[in-house]
């Protein structure tokens, strides 16, 4: 009996000590589990954001042309950002915002005083009008008839014309008050220098341009992409023969082609590069990156793109004035030349970002009256090269 019950006992102390083994085994597990998660979802949860982050950077380049750090950032002594247009660079957005609101009401109360003056200026002169046919044709209004009758013919005609001066008043009102805020709007120093650039380009409004460029002889700078239809070799030649200047844009204009590797922006430059020189015989030693040189939303540090663009002697500028054709908000002709001239009036040296591509037709509209009010008051209006100091959002 003793035995039977001493092998009871060791049985029973062997499954006990089975189940505390379990139990430790299980904790164990358990506290590694627990340890372990939270690192997992932790890695998971920063690659995702990671790319979420790379596409809301894009979206902000498209948008305002720099990266959302960089569009808020409050340092400008190292980086040229010029993604929003400012008045002051001390003022907030807020500010400006009220600024630009209250020179729309300020603009909005000058047209309807206008209006209200030619209105006085056009019932004036109606009377007057009115009163020369009356008493012209009195006798003979009488003598066909006693009661009012329709206007004979002289009367008639002198309506038409009478209507034709208010017609003629009005439209002299309106341009009138475009000149007024397209070309007296801005005063400039003479000893200002700007240059224009289009990127994106060729497009169907790119002849358009060349043809208002020529008419005020004003050279600017096209930042081009890759494209092989007879229209566009066309305009790269007229571009190189007209005396603009002539640079790199990426072949693509894909990012995620462009920015995967060095490899692929070596291969997407020399594709354009090749392009262009055999249509031109020109080699582009000027580029511009697509999104700027600001732009985080590649794989590659932008470093070695730059010093790629070092060995092949080719110089990158980026831009501190835009006229903001590219914001997603559709400007009309006058707030994109609004736009262009206020960021001018605040740098002697501006180099102004505008785009040539098919649905840029305000663009080109917008051009005529920049051309117009920088050429009439003697601004030096150039095309970029080598010998121009570059603006770089990186050094």
């Amino acid at each position: 009996m003793e035995q039977e019950k001493t092998a009871a006992d060791k049985e029973s102390l062997i499954s006990r000590r089975h189940r505390v083994k379990q139990i430790k085994v299980t904790i164990i597990v358990l506290i590694v589990v627990f340890l372990i998660l939270p690192t997992i979802l932790c890695i998971i949860m920063f690659f995702k954001v990671q790319s979420l982050q790379k596409q809301i950077d894009m979206l902000m380049i498209e948008r305002y042309g720099k990266t959302y750090n960089g569009l808020f950032e409050k340092n400008h002594e190292s980086i040229a950002h010029a993604a929003v247009v400012q008045y002051n660079t001390s003022k907030s957005a807020k500010d400006i915002l009220n600024e630009n609101n209250k020179e729309q009401l300020d603009d909005t109360n000058k047209e309807k005083e206008t209006d209200d003056i030619n209105k006085k200026a056009m019932t004036s002169e109606t009377k007057t009008l009115e009163s020369k046919v009356s008493d012209k044709n009195t006798q003979e209004i009488k003598k066909q008839n006693t009661n009012m009758e329709e206007p004979n013919d002289i009367s008639k005609e002198s309506a038409g014309k009478s209507g034709n001066t208010i017609e003629n008043n009005q439209a002299n009102g309106k341009k009138s008050e475009k000149d007024n805020l397209l070309e007296k709007k801005y005063i400039f120093d003479n000893s200002k220098t700007v240059y224009l650039t289009f990127d994106d380009g060729p497009s169907k409004y790119t002849a358009d341009i060349l043809d208002l460029l020529d008419t005020y002889n004003v050279k600017a700078t096209f930042f081009v992409i890759g494209k092989t239809d007879k229209y566009s070799i066309e305009m790269y030649k007229r571009i190189i023969e007209g005396g603009h200047s002539l640079g790199i844009h990426s072949y693509s204009h894909d990012y995620d082609k462009i920015y995967n590797s060095l490899e692929d922006f070596e291969k997407d430059f020399t594709k354009l590069s090749d392009l262009l020189y055999d249509i031109t015989g020109y080699i582009p030693y000027l580029y511009r990156f697509p999104g700027g040189s600001g732009n985080s939303v590649g794989k590659v540090d932008i470093q070695e793109l730059i010093q790629f663009l070092d060995k092949e002697s080719v110089i990158y500028f980026d831009w501190n004035v835009v006229n903001g054709d590219a914001t997603g908000v559709e400007y009309s002709p006058e707030e994109l030349y609004t736009n262009a001239m206020d960021g001018i009036k605040i740098h002697n040296t501006s180099i102004v970002l505008m785009h040539d591509t098919d649905t840029k037709e305000n663009t080109v509209k917008s051009l005529e009256p920049i051309l117009k009010t920088l050429t009439e008051q003697g601004i030096n209006v150039l095309p970029i090269t080598d010998e121009v100091t570059p603006i770089k959002q990186v050094k």
